[in-house]
């Protein structure tokens, strides 16, 4: 069995807006539609934090719309969410396991990648790391455009063909919904680079991202 180290950079250039564990976003309790940067321990009257108990439970990475997003480890696409108002978003489970500090043993990661525009990416795929699998956006409950990227350690049970029937996150109870910090396991070189890319609208987006 291989072991993963690290995942990569979902987006570039990387830049950390609002990182694990911060408390920066709260949401109207009447409005729900309406989402402000805030202290979320401190919040405004009539809003309240938009997190749980421990704060947020991923980072939230500068990403303008249409921004690239590559998967960070090879994988399967085990949840996709294609409603707007929900917030677009993918769960990718690695194929190989990484030993995870928080449990002290071996497991299986799903990453999530949220808030995007569309999807490339289906139910069921495989994906190897580097691969474009959607755009960045503001969908769902967010007060901009942004990449949310999660880490969250999961047991995995099999359909009889072999597939991945279900995954249930370990840590569901650590007050940041099965959340890790992904800051513990990133590597800090992008998924993919400009040789990487090869159709002519992703190289565009790339240049129009990462040029001034």
């Amino acid at each position: 069995m291989k072991i993963i180290k690290f995942i990569y950079q979902p987006v570039t250039p990387f830049h950390i807006n609002q990182g694990f564990g911060a408390n920066q976003i709260c949401i109207n309790k009447k409005d729900k539609s309406d989402v402000i940067n805030c202290d979320g321990l401190n919040p405004p009257k009539g809003y309240r934090s938009i997190y749980g108990a421990g704060g947020h439970n991923g980072l939230d990475l500068r990403a303008k719309r249409f921004t690239p997003i590559y998967s960070s480890q090879d994988g399967i696409v085990t949840e996709v969410v294609d409603e707007e108002l929900r917030g677009m978003g993918l769960g990718i489970t690695t194929t190989n396991p990484f030993y995870c500090k928080e449990t002290n043993s071996i497991e299986h990661f799903k990453l999530r990648y949220w808030h995007n525009f569309t999807h490339k990416a289906r139910l069921g795929d495989k994906v190897s790391i580097g691969d474009l699998i959607a755009w960045a956006d503001n969908t769902g409950y967010s007060s901009g455009d942004h990449l949310h990227f999660e880490c969250k350690p999961v047991s995995i049970s099999y359909k009889k063909d072999g597939t991945i029937k279900k995954t249930t996150n370990i840590l569901q109870d650590n007050g940041y919904y099965g959340g890790v910090n992904p800051m513990n396991y990133m590597e800090m070189k992008p998924a993919t680079t400009w040789q990487g890319i090869k159709s002519f609208k992703e190289r565009l987006a790339w240049m129009l991202i990462n040029t001034k």
